[in-house]
């Protein structure tokens, strides 16, 4: 198989006026020609260590990348639908989620 190097840079806003850890940002891939899954877990942690927090303070943005190494069958261009799930826990205890899904290629 091929490596389909995909690196989006991530970028949450909090909106809501309370900040809020980002546990997890799970990224699931879906290869619309052979309905093959690819699912990859970014950690709070990991998004710690590339930018020094894993916190959004009220009304801020958190900015970072996801490197993600896609194996695909060589020969014929992938057609991917992503989906980006984030999981958070706000100052006030309760756990969040949000879901984005969308096309690649």
């Amino acid at each position: 198989p091929c490596i389909l190097s995909l690196s989006p840079t991530v970028t949450i806003t909090e909106s809501g006026g309370v900040g809020a850890r980002l546990q997890a940002l799970d990224v699931s891939l879906t290869n619309l020609a052979s309905n093959e899954k690819f699912q990859y877990t970014v950690t709070g942690d990991a998004v710690k260590a590339q930018t020094g927090t894993d916190r959004i303070e009220p009304r801020k943005t958190l900015v970072f990348q996801v490197k993600i190494a896609y194996p695909v069958p060589c020969c014929s261009p992938p057609k991917l639908s992503a989906v980006f799930g984030f999981r958070f826990q706000d100052d006030k205890g309760n756990a969040l989620t949000q879901d984005i899904l969308f096309a690649i290629g």
